[in-house]
């Protein structure tokens, strides 16, 4: 069993960074691992780990594969919201 959590700091100002917390259950209980805060721009990070992966030849841990279904899914939401009036 896997929780996963976006936890924010508080909800009342915009662009604050936020963390991601990981509970997985493990052979003794729960293991929580803690990911962030970031603070640096979104788009920034995402620019230095493209370029570590192309200068050092890693590979990102999703593929194209994912991102057609990650589309695919934004359009099937966008698809339910618009059925619904967007509600």
């Amino acid at each position: 069993t896997r929780r996963v959590r976006i936890l924010y700091d508080t909800p009342y100002i915009r662009s604050l960074p936020t963390r991601l917390e990981v509970t997985d259950a493990g052979p003794l209980g729960p293991v929580t691992k803690t990911f962030g805060p970031l603070y640096g721009d979104a788009f920034s990070n995402e620019l230095e780990i493209f370029h570590r992966h192309i200068t050092e030849g890693t590979k990102p841990p999703t593929d194209l594969a994912d991102s057609r279904r990650d589309l695919a899914l934004m359009a099937e939401i966008i698809e339910r919201m618009k059925e619904s009036g967007g509600r």
